[in-house]
């Protein structure tokens, strides 16, 4: 988990910062989806789940089946 001063988070608000404001907004663009239309994620490693807002209960039941029915896992951490 990161804290504030992180190195690596103090490095990304360097690079983003300098970015042109058209990568700025694309990359803020593609971090704000339609949540109906992103799956839930979970990672395991630091036991965090990214489980978007959606909007009623029937999505969120079908993303949620689809992503467990359709997990591979590669081990990896």
């Amino acid at each position: 988990q990161y804290k504030k001063l992180d190195q690596t988070i103090r490095n990304f608000w360097t690079v983003f910062y300098r970015l042109p404001e058209e990568k700025k907004k694309m990359f803020l663009d593609s971090q704000i989806e339609n949540p109906d239309e992103v799956y839930p994620i979970a990672n395991t490693c630091s036991r965090i789940l990214f489980l978007p807002r959606y909007s009623s209960k029937r999505i969120l039941k079908k993303r949620l089946l689809c992503a467990i029915e359709h997990n591979e896992s590669f081990g990896l951490c």
